[in-house]
């Protein structure tokens, strides 16, 4: 599942993923993805 997460998030965006951090929430049910990328090349 990383993989094809990060490898989207790098290919729709065009920037690399250093890391990300998943998180499941209960009563509401919430998914977190929270990533945090390389600097944007100027």
């Amino acid at each position: 599942m990383t993989d094809t997460t990060v490898g989207a998030i790098e290919e729709i965006l065009g920037r690399k993923v250093r890391t990300y951090h998943s998180q499941i929430l209960f009563d509401p049910d919430r998914a977190i993805e929270i990533f945090v990328l390389d600097p944007a090349d100027d």
